[in-house]
């Protein structure tokens, strides 16, 4: 069973988007075996928390193209909540540099979750 599992009250009724959204749960996901269940070293978790990063920016470009072509009001708004979002990934990755891997990836694990939940 996964850490953090998918559901459709978390779609946003475009099915690209929610492609992304469920990559995003699997990286997440990703991090939690490999740091917890599987205690793998951080030749396993710094790609993780890379990819999902990586992920991330370009799904928000991909999301604020949509919402921008659709002349979406809140877009301003939208975006500065994509803004701290990878702002806080970053200062994960910095704290996972840092050794502190559990508690990093539990901090992820929620961030992630606890984003996509009240995001979408």
């Amino acid at each position: 069973m996964a850490f953090l599992e998918w559901d459709e009250r978390y779609s946003v009724g475009i099915t690209s988007l929610d492609n992304h959204h469920k990559k995003i749960f699997a990286l997440a996901n990703q991090l939690y075996d490999a740091a917890l269940i599987e205690r793998k070293a951080k030749e396993i978790v710094f790609p993780i928390i890379e990819e999902l990063i990586d992920y991330t920016q370009y799904h928000f470009h991909e999301e604020e193209n949509l919402m921008e072509s659709a002349n979406y009001v809140e877009l301003a708004a939208h975006r500065a909540e994509h803004n701290k979002f990878i702002l806080k990934l970053n200062q994960i990755k910095e704290d996972a540099h840092s050794g502190k891997l559990v508690s990093v990836n539990i901090e992820l694990s929620k961030t992630v979750f606890e984003w996509l939940a009240n995001h979408t």
